[in-house]
């Protein structure tokens, strides 16, 4: 029987048994062959193939090969277990063979394995390597949690408050600056984010002072002045509070400054008043109001009495 094998290049005849009937089937990419002539052509059509690759450019192949080769060794080793393999062997390219014992392992194999190989054949113990982590050359500062950060903006706060600071020194470049020198974790907040503190800031004293004042056992007495602002021509009207606590102690504070943008009229000027005294409870609680004897707040103080006197007389005892 005549046998044709396509896993190796050579075309060979195998023995055959000459008892049996003359028969010619060979064996060639799934097809069988049942006659000399076809034999005789499939082994011209192989010596010719083998002749082809022959004439091919020997540069082109050396180049397939480079690039083949700088794909599979493209990969950095930094284990010191290389060292005792080579993945470069013409017989076995890409695969690491032992340089002591020439065992072949697979592109897969893992690092655990060819260390077990050469403890267990050579008795080669492959030590660990320490990589040291990489620094970074800049220095990472992670922002202050939330409650350190709110703890500092209140500080921020009033101190723009206490200085009469205008709310964009938080944008300034040197201000930013001095603050990062200070402490690096603050993130200043912006000029609008300063603005909504500050009335946030301002609506809770201004709650608790209604509270307090709604514990003072006695009566009240009341200053105003009015000024105009030399700069804007803006006049404002303050109004201070002055009282004895339980501990028969003076107290006194600024109640309110109220812009005026009408007419500074006694009656406008008492309508202001009155709305303030309202707003804190203090209608009933006031006792005298103290002013300049300027007309307009001689008019202010008579109409400020006459409301006094009027929800006086309609209290139900």
């Amino acid at each position: 029987m005549f046998k044709i094998s396509t896993e190796i290049d050579d075309i060979y005849l195998s023995d055959f048994n000459h008892d049996d009937d003359y028969e010619n089937f060979k064996y060639h990419d799934d097809e069988y062959y049942d006659d000399d002539e076809n034999f005789e052509n499939l082994n011209l059509d192989a010596e010719r193939e083998d002749l082809d690759e022959e004439r091919e450019d020997p540069e082109e192949e050396k180049e397939e090969e480079d690039t083949s080769t700088s794909l599979i060794f493209r990969t950095k080793r930094t284990s010191t277990v290389w060292q005792f393999f080579d993945e470069k062997t013409l017989e076995h390219p890409g695969l690491p063979v032992c340089k002591k014992c020439d065992s072949k392992f697979s592109a897969e194999t893992g690092i655990s394995s060819l260390k077990r190989h050469m403890k267990n054949q050579h008795n080669i113990n492959i030590p660990q390597v320490i990589t040291q982590q990489t620094k970074l050359p800049f220095l990472c500062i992670d922002p202050w949690p939330t409650k350190e950060k709110q703890e500092r903006d209140d500080a921020l706060v009033t101190w723009i408050i206490a200085d009469q600071q205008s709310f964009h020194v938080v944008e300034s470049k040197e201000f930013i600056v001095a603050i990062n020198k200070f402490d690096p974790q603050y993130i200043i907040s912006n000029c609008q984010q300063i603005k909504d503190m500050v009335i946030s800031n301002f609506e809770v004293r201004r709650s608790r002072i209604i509270n307090d004042i709604k514990c003072i056992p006695g009566k009240v007495s009341l200053t105003s002045d009015m000024w105009t602002s030399t700069l804007t021509t803006e006049a404002f009207l303050g109004l201070s509070i002055h009282y004895v606590d339980d501990k028969w102690v003076l107290r006194h504070f600024l109640l309110d400054i109220i812009p005026f943008k009408v007419r500074h009229t006694g009656i406008n000027i008492a309508e202001h008043i009155i709305r303030v005294l309202n707003e804190f409870g203090l209608m009933n609680k006031t006792l005298a109001f103290i002013t300049d004897n300027e007309s307009t707040m001689v008019v202010c103080g008579h109409e400020i009495a006459n409301q006094i006197q009027q929800d006086f007389d309609s209290l139900a005892f």
